[in-house]
């Protein structure tokens, strides 16, 4: 009975626990990659008496252990509540636990395997030869990704058979079945994973829904973001990854992909989208005439895309916005752009007010995102504004920054990219840009090496035209101690990557107006040839 005053009862409190319980088990399965029930069923034959249709309360967390899930005490209590509807709990009902876990297909879902069964066109039952005859383990997103061989991949799908009892033939409640098995297997978050089993392994013919021009730029961006987790934050640099993988995929040295290509190089950067998706962008790239993805055409629209999210353009109103490089449809900034007062605000008190400079938003920025996502919570970006000392910016300012670097509008704030707004890394002198890549040279002999040792970098490195330590605000050692504590764990591993370093080198920039000074500085820094230590 629900209450009047707007409460819920405890039985309704219970249910609503115990959905939350069997989707953090979905997610558990999934980390598995499990696509059936197979290892719960053999750990409950394993711990219920033979024959019996109950488990003993004190056996069913060895049981969940044995499949290699966990439940702490407070989840299992409030799914067997649930499971029993009594707070008395000393056996616990088998067939409702697995009834508990075989949620029903989601209506998405639900149409994808009912065309899938109409494609058979059978009434009753499919023999299971035909079944499994349609079924292409290469096509299978876990075998493209590499985590599954192609032999792994039909072993599973027919161990999955055998334990639904499908020996000759698969009926309409068994195939229903063996989808509800595996949806249960797959968050909704990874629906890509699931559409892709049904529509590429079985080969299915189906209508494409209509990708919006807005979801097809946020896929876009997606893809760029990925792309830009493995290179270093630069502009010049995105192009490396994205030759490496897109020419791996290019198995017939076309220097274009099909569209199976094109998924699996998506899969490989990390995208993972549903097939009609993955139509729609390839589609994009390459043109209904087509049929391929070139190279060069997909290299001009990710170049579009380089110049947007992290680049920083004043409008003729003198205020600034993101460049999209994307035409209608999407970008940041058109909800309220944020005046270039705010960003001249920070800079102010990071020049004038922080005892580390621009070293105080590079540490803020990192220590909100220790995972390198990239992004962060519209909370932990307030939270990174505090960390700097900010205090002269509005509700308003904070809000506007927000809204323009949360590009795609779904909650993820770009902190790296504000970070780069607020040192004007998109303005960045061309001089400048050069001098990155002539320090890396000096310092590894290999301008496309990843890595340095760290002792390479500090060796060498001469501070003494750093504008603190100029002026006495540092010490040469205090500004060396800066150094290796911006470089963090890679001081403590020996390694220093490019990123970090540029990273580094881009903070002092920002510090630095004139050219001239930053040369000056860089030359001696890291004894460039010609530079003053050299002198």
């Amino acid at each position: 009975m629900r209450l009047t005053n707007g409460y819920k009862t405890s039985s309704e409190v219970w249910r609503s626990d115990a959905t939350a319980v069997v989707e953090k088990l979905h997610k558990q399965l999934y980390a598995q990659q499990a696509e059936s029930f197979a290892r719960i069923r053999a750990s409950i034959q394993k711990f219920t008496p033979s024959g019996s249709q109950t488990m003993p309360k004190r056996e069913f967390e060895r049981m969940l252990g044995g499949a290699g899930l966990f439940l702490t005490s407070q989840e299992q209590n409030a799914l067997l509540r649930t499971l029993t509807g009594s707070t008395e709990i000393t056996d616990v009902p088998v067939t409702a636990f697995m009834s508990a876990l075989r949620v029903p297909l989601s209506p998405e879902r639900f149409s994808l395997v009912s065309h899938l069964w109409e494609s058979f066109g059978c009434e009753d039952s499919i023999p299971r030869g035909d079944f499994v005859a349609r079924f292409v383990p290469t096509r299978h997103p876990r075998q493209r990704s590499g985590e599954l061989s192609p032999e792994e991949v039909m072993r599973r799908f027919e161990a999955s058979l055998d334990e639904l009892g499908c020996q000759t033939d698969v009926s309409k409640d068994d195939f229903f079945g063996f989808f509800q098995e595996l949806s249960a297997c797959t968050p909704v978050e990874k629906e890509a994973v699931f559409e892709n089993v049904v529509v590429s392994c079985f080969g299915l013919e189906r209508k494409f829904t209509e990708v919006t021009a807005t979801r097809l730029h946020k896929i876009m961006v997606q893809t760029y973001d990925k792309l830009r987790m493995l290179a270093p934050p630069l502009r010049a640099e995105v192009i490396l990854p994205t030759r490496k993988h897109f020419y791996h995929k290019d198995s017939d040295e076309r220097g274009s992909l099909d569209l199976q290509q094109f998924g699996d190089f998506l899969t490989g950067i990390g995208v993972r989208l549903p097939f009609h998706e993955l139509r729609a962008l390839f589609l994009a790239f390459a043109g209904e005439e087509r049929g391929r993805v070139e190279f060069n055409a997909f290299h001009t629209i990710l170049r579009e895309l380089n110049a947007a999210p992290h680049r920083v353009r004043l409008t003729g109103s003198g205020r600034l916005a993101l460049a999209t490089g994307i035409g209608a449809g999407g970008g940041a900034g058109q909800s309220g752009a944020v005046p270039s007062s705010v960003f001249e605000k920070i800079r102010h008190h990071l020049l004038e007010r922080s005892a580390n400079g621009f070293g105080a938003l590079s540490s803020s920025v990192r220590n909100a995102d220790k995972g390198r996502k990239g992004y962060a919570s519209p909370s932990e970006f307030r939270w990174v504004i505090r960390e700097m000392g900010v205090t002269s910016l509005g509700e308003a300012d904070i809000d506007r920054l927000i809204s323009t670097f949360d590009v795609t509008q779904d909650g993820r704030v770009r902190i790296w990219d504000f970070k780069a707004a607020v040192r004007g890394d998109a303005s960045l002198a061309p001089v400048r840009e050069q001098a990155l890549y002539d320090v890396w040279t000096a310092l590894t002999g290999d301008p496309s090496a990843e890595s340095v040792p760290i002792s390479a970098v500090a060796d060498v490195y001469d501070p003494s035209l750093l504008p603190k330590v100029k002026n006495q605000s540092w010490t040469h050692e205090q500004a060396v101690k800066d150094l290796l504590g911006f470089l963090g764990e890679e001081t403590a591993i020996g390694e220093v990557n490019r990123a970090s370093l540029f990273d580094f080198i881009l903070d002092q920039s920002a510090a630095i107006p004139q050219d001239a000074h930053f040369l000056a500085y860089i030359e001696r820094a890291f004894r460039l040839a010609g530079g003053a230590a050299n002198n």
